[in-house]
């Protein structure tokens, strides 16, 4: 089950109801009961119009009721993990960056407050 793509559409879609399709959104691939389009008041079999697009079958995969349904067919864990390292990584490098522009301000500071010592300019804070 690994190279199934739940989903994908195998080409353009029927521009009229085909015989044996879905009575609901007219893909060749299911029926009616299978189908996963919210049901239609006037279904694809009697208005002709916005039929769907039939979708990729792999040839020899027989599916039970769970197994039609199943999320987490094709799921693979390592994805999510490869994911995470990465959004760990961007977050690293923001640290990074706001650690420096937090030290290049206070550095900033520092020099401008030796530069007011240096002129001998004082403050004074009138209240």
């Amino acid at each position: 089950h690994d190279d199934f793509q739940r989903g994908r559409k195998a080409g353009p879609a029927a521009t009229k109801y085909r015989k044996g399709a879905c009575e609901n959104c007219g893909a060749m691939t299911h029926k009616k009961k299978d189908c996963v389009e919210r049901p239609r008041k006037n279904g694809a079999k009697w208005t002709n119009t916005q039929i769907a697009a039939d979708e990729t079958t792999r040839p020899g995969l027989e599916l039970d009721y769970d197994g039609k349904r199943d999320r987490w067919m094709g799921y693979n864990p390592e994805e999510h993990k490869r994911v995470i390292r990465e959004y760990e990584q961007v977050e690293e490098a923001k640290r990074k960056l706001k650690e420096a522009q937090l030290e290049e301000d206070l550095r900033k500071k520092r020099e401008a407050a030796r530069t007011e010592c240096a002129l001998g300019t004082v403050r004074l804070w009138l209240y």
